[in-house]
């Protein structure tokens, strides 16, 4: 078996294992007796805080896409952040609903895994210019929210006979412990696997400096968009979609649709992932004008079932595919874990909307004005990102890169793994300056055609203009 090969089924595991562990621990809020549901909102808290300082910490002792870090270190920390979970869950549910100490601790060390299990996921990849792994992403999470709202309480309720919370909350705090450390296992043999194989992401050290440039711009854009969809489900109390569906329910017709049209769309995110967004938000901003209805049309159960499945849909799709996307828009190394734990963090703002409620003015026809103004908002960030500004292309740097032997420009474009026409397409960019129009007309083919050829170039190039594309081959 390759070593990418193990590096991805690894990687994988660890991610799928983490993601169940994780929304286990938020199932078994769903089962707490009425005297400790006040604990359920200070636990996401605790949740998000724990995710925070784990992107921060993580680059400290796990390795990046440039940098390397020792293996007994990487190794070291993955033991404290399992070594917790072991020790509190098998003290018992007693313990630690009753005890402020072992639930910050618990939260805490949970909370750290996220961002590193998802930020070696991604370093798994053999080259940060190739397609993601948006696929296996999106199956981590769907089966992690499956395998722990679904398939595990109703086994525990079968196994123990009973429906009784504080038996069911024992049981099933017991046994996410063995997720956690699978998780954990998982991790180490990604991280060993990651010190054995040490080829250079790229070939040329000068492509290597001109495309590790982050395109800030984009990514706070792609920031943004996540934040304001949680803004509007805090106005909404959360009724667009809650932190977890609801424990111990049997799996629905929707729920399948969702599942389904989440990995259709990990896949042709897979295939290219501009491509995808610039279909994606274009219905993302359709699906925002329709929100309002789900507060006008409450008495039409059907309605608002179909709208629930869309918001559904949308969230998760959000999630995969703006995770890739600020990934391939990042060129640095230290932030990396943060950029990938970016989108899960902007759900703490759901949490806003006990705050948010008391400072509004009370009414319908208030909420839905403020639901427009984020449509609004959603409407701009999102149509920034489908058309950016394009930089004018200098004569100097045409003149400079006709100065270039075509072989080298050749081989240079090939070294992005790109294909036999993307290359053909890159050839007449860079040393005719052709627009889509003339490339069509020379390769014979249409200008929409070119137009994804282009797109897909930059993507793999990780440049958002032309400009950017033509400044990597400049000749300084």
């Amino acid at each position: 078996m390759k070593t990418d090969t193990i590096k991805t089924i690894t990687s994988f595991l660890a991610l799928l294992c983490v993601l169940t562990g994780i929304y286990l621990s938020l199932t078994i809020l769903s089962f707490l007796p009425p005297a400790y549901k006040g604990l359920a909102p200070k636990i996401y808290i605790l949740n998000f805080i724990g995710t925070a300082l784990g992107a921060i910490l993580c680059p400290l002792f796990l390795p990046g896409p440039v940098r390397s870090k020792p293996l007994l270190l990487s190794l070291v920390f993955i033991l404290i952040i399992i070594i917790p979970q072991i020790i509190v869950r098998c003290m018992g549910s007693a313990f630690w609903l009753d005890s402020w100490p072992a639930i910050v601790i618990l939260e805490l060390s949970l909370s750290f895994f996220y961002p590193s299990c998802l930020g070696l996921f991604f370093m798994a990849q053999s080259d940060r210019t190739m397609g993601g792994y948006a696929f296996l992403f999106a199956l981590a999470i769907l089966g992690g929210i499956f395998t722990a709202t679904f398939l595990m309480p109703r086994m525990v309720i079968y196994s123990i006979g009973s429906d009784n919370p504080i038996e069911i909350i024992a049981v099933l705090f017991n046994a996410s412990k063995w997720f956690f450390l699978g998780a954990g296992l998982s991790m180490a043999l990604s991280l060993i696997i990651l010190n054995v194989d040490k080829r250079p992401k790229f070939n040329d050290k000068n492509i290597e400096q001109q495309i590790a440039k982050t395109n800030w711009s984009r990514i706070i854009r792609l920031i943004s968009l996540p934040i304001v969809i949680n803004l509007l489900n805090a106005v909404m109390e959360m009724r667009l979609y809650p932190f977890v569906p609801q424990a111990a329910e049997p799996i629905k017709p929707n729920m399948i649709v969702t599942a389904v049209a989440v990995l259709l769309f990990g896949l042709l995110t897979d295939k290219n992932i501009n491509r995808f967004l610039n279909w994606f938000l274009p219905f993302s901003i359709l699906l925002f004008i329709l929100l309002p209805c789900l507060l006008l049309f409450e008495a039409y159960p059907v309605f608002i079932l179909f709208m629930n499945t869309l918001a559904m849909i949308f969230r998760l799709t959000v999630w995969v595919v703006f995770t890739i996307a600020l990934l391939k828009s990042f060129g640095g190394n230290f932030w990396v874990y943060a950029i990938v734990s970016a989108i899960y963090l902007s759900n703490a703002f759901s949490l806003l909307s006990p705050v948010l409620n008391k400072a509004l003015p009370l009414g319908t026809e208030y909420t839905v004005f403020l639901m427009g103004i984020f449509a609004a908002v959603f409407l701009f960030l999102a149509f920034r990102i489908i058309i950016p500004k394009e930089r004018p292309v200098r004569e100097e740097d045409l003149a400079s890169i006709s100065t270039y032997h075509s072989g080298s420009i050749e081989d240079m474009l090939k070294k992005q793994r790109l294909s036999r026409r993307e290359v053909e397409v890159g050839m007449l960019l860079l040393k005719e300056g052709l627009g889509a129009k003339e490339i069509g007309q020379r390769l014979f083919i249409s200008p929409v055609t070119v137009r994804d050829h282009i797109t897909s170039i930059y993507y793999k190039f990780n440049v958002k203009n032309r400009g950017e594309f033509m400044a990597v081959f400049v000749k300084k």
